[in-house]
């Protein structure tokens, strides 16, 4: 779906820039893709670290 495709956008985009909290601010306010982006990045954020 679009709502999918600006999530994915959003997500690398902020990614890009790596302030976790701007990410964590976006998710606030796309309230939709919350529990998608949450599970989604707790698995990127453990990746990250690595």
């Amino acid at each position: 779906k679009l709502e999918r495709k600006l999530l994915e956008g959003a997500m690398a985009y902020l990614w890009l820039q790596k302030p976790l909290e701007a990410c964590f601010a976006r998710l606030n306010i796309m309230e939709n893709g919350k529990e998608y982006m949450r599970v989604r990045y707790g698995t990127y954020q453990k990746s990250s670290v690595a």
